[in-house]
C-alpha cells in the first residue's frame, strides 16, 4: 500500500517558486494606437474632437447625402455632405455633425472622411475605436481602419436600428434648347 502524503504539505521556497503561476511577458514594442493622443483637439470651428485627419484630406468634389431610415419610414431630413472634408458621427451633439441617439453609441463613434485617391475625391468610413461598432451594409467594420464607401452603402452604429444611406447627388445639367422663331 502506497503511503498518502497529507495535506497540509510544507513547501520550500524553492518549490513554492515552481509552483506559483510565471507571470506574462508583456510586449513593450507593442504601438498599437491608444486614440489618447487625439483626444480633445479644437477644430478651426471651435469643436473639440478625438479625430486627426490624414494627409490625403479633400474637400468632397461631388455632394453626397445620408438618408436616415427606421424600418421603412425615413425619420430625419437628409443630411447633405459637401462642405468639409470630414463628417463625425455620434452622441456628442455640440461637437459632431451628424447625432447618433442609441444608448449603445459612442460620443464620437464614426468618421466620414473625403481622401483623394487615383485622382478622385471619395467618402470613406473609419471607425473611432468604438465598444459596439459600425456596421457596412450589415458586416462589422475593423476599427481604425479606412474603408471606402460606395453610392447605396448602408451604414448602422452599434445596436441602432436605423439605417444611413449615403447616396452621391447626380450632378445638375443645364440643357441648351435653341428656341426656335
Amino acid at each position: 500500500m502506497q503511503k498518502k502524503k497529507p495535506l497540509n504539505r510544507e513547501y520550500t521556497k524553492e518549490e513554492l517558486e515552481q509552483r506559483r503561476p510565471k507571470k506574462p511577458k508583456i510586449n513593450i514594442d507593442d504601438y498599437k494606437p491608444s486614440g489618447n493622443l487625439y483626444k480633445g483637439i479644437k477644430t478651426k470651428d471651435g469643436r473639440k474632437i478625438n479625430y486627426i485627419e490624414p494627409n490625403d484630406a479633400k474637400l468632397p468634389t461631388e455632394s453626397w447625402r445620408f438618408y436616415c431610415f427606421k424600418g421603412d419610414e425615413e425619420i430625419e431630413h437628409p443630411f447633405v455632405m459637401n462642405d468639409r472634408s470630414f463628417y463625425i458621427f455620434g452622441t456628442d451633439k455640440e461637437n459632431v455633425d451628424i447625432v447618433l441617439r442609441h444608448p449603445t453609441n459612442e460620443p464620437q463613434h464614426a468618421v466620414v472622411q473625403f481622401r483623394h485617391h487615383n485622382n478622385e475625391v471619395l467618402p470613406y468610413i473609419i471607425d473611432l475605436n468604438s465598444k459596439e461598432g459600425v456596421y457596412l451594409n450589415k458586416n462589422r467594420i475593423k476599427e481604425n481602419v479606412y474603408i471606402e464607401l460606395r453610392n447605396g452603402d448602408v451604414l448602422m452604429f452599434g445596436y441602432s436600428t436605423r439605417e444611413y444611406v449615403l447616396l452621391k447627388e447626380k450632378p445638375f445639367h443645364h440643357s441648351h434648347h435653341r428656341h426656335s422663331n
